[in-house]
């Protein structure tokens, strides 16, 4: 994590906007530690199959299904900018939705984009993040395995890449 926040420290200080690809939601707890560290707490657009908001995964509180409670937890996210699209599956602990709504995350399950085009839904996200820094993340798993049957948590029942277009 320390060297991932270094990079990014100095990439924000150069004045670049970074894009990240590939890595796990790990990656994302030091990224928006130096986003924050910069310019304070930050929006998130979160579109995966999972929350990621677990305490705990695996025994360990810093890992791919905890970054965004991390985050909260240090101050990193505006949490009234915070939308999760495409929830669903059990994830690693049951009260995961739930933590996120109480935190003032809008989590829209994916069953809420089933059949429909995620425009209007985007326009309202675009409205709610206003300005300031947003946080862009999207996790291959958002997508039904039948599309990216290469991901490491599958979950049926996805988005399909029209739908992420």
């Amino acid at each position: 994590c320390k060297r991932i926040r270094e990079a990014y420290r100095k990439i924000l200080a150069s004045g670049c906007i970074p894009l990240t690809m590939g890595g796990d939601h790990t990656i994302a707890y030091p990224i928006l530690q130096a986003v924050a560290e910069r310019h304070g707490p930050v929006g998130l657009i979160h579109v995966d199959a999972h929350a990621d908001t677990s305490d705990v995964v695996l025994g360990e509180k810093i890992g791919h299904g905890t970054p965004f409670r991390r985050c909260v937890e240090e101050g990193l996210l505006d949490c009234n900018r915070v939308v999760q699209i495409g929830l669903r599956g059990s994830g690693y602990s049951a009260d995961s939705y739930e933590w996120s709504r109480a935190q003032g995350f809008r989590v829209v399950q994916v069953e809420e984009c089933w059949f429909k085009s995620l425009a209007p839904l985007m326009s309202e996200v675009r409205t709610q993040m206003s300005s300031g820094p947003v946080y862009l993340s999207f996790d291959i798993d958002a997508l039904d395995p039948g599309f990216a049957p290469g991901t490491g948590t599958p979950e049926i029942a996805g988005l399909t890449p029209t739908q992420v277009n």
